[in-house]
């Protein structure tokens, strides 16, 4: 990204338009990446939820939705919650960095908490060679 950056700030400089505005496309591109990435990513593993039993008294109006999430809504992950709660200052940086420069920074933080590594994944019996 920065690499385009530059490419980018030198066609400007040296009045080659076309390539200039070819490295904006593709920085607004990255840029459009990273952030997509990066709501992808937060979305999936720094999520809150309502745990099922106080979700049928929600369902039977006997609590109103506002006090149960006042009240009950847990996160997904206690242990990645509480190291994101102690560690305030790397959350950030990583999600600036995020941004910024690429979503593999956001890609490697996650992995750290949850093996998402090629070797760890889990295949599921979706495929003909698993089924037999």
């Amino acid at each position: 990204m920065l690499a385009t950056l530059l490419q980018m700030f030198l066609a400007f400089t040296y009045n080659v338009w076309k390539h200039g505005a070819l490295a904006a496309t593709v920085l607004v591109v990255m840029f459009g990446l990273n952030i997509s990435f990066f709501i992808i990513y937060r979305r999936k593993f720094e999520r809150t939820f309502l745990p099922k039993e106080k979700q049928k008294l929600v369902n039977a109006g006997e609590l109103t939705l506002e006090e149960a999430n006042k009240r009950f809504l847990l996160p997904s992950d206690h242990d990645f919650f509480a190291y994101k709660k102690k560690h305030s200052c790397l959350v950030c940086f990583i999600s600036i960095m995020t941004v910024v420069c690429s979503f593999q920074f956001n890609k490697m933080y996650y992995s750290q908490f949850y093996s998402l590594g090629n070797s760890t994944a889990k295949s599921s019996c979706g495929t003909p060679s698993c089924r037999s």
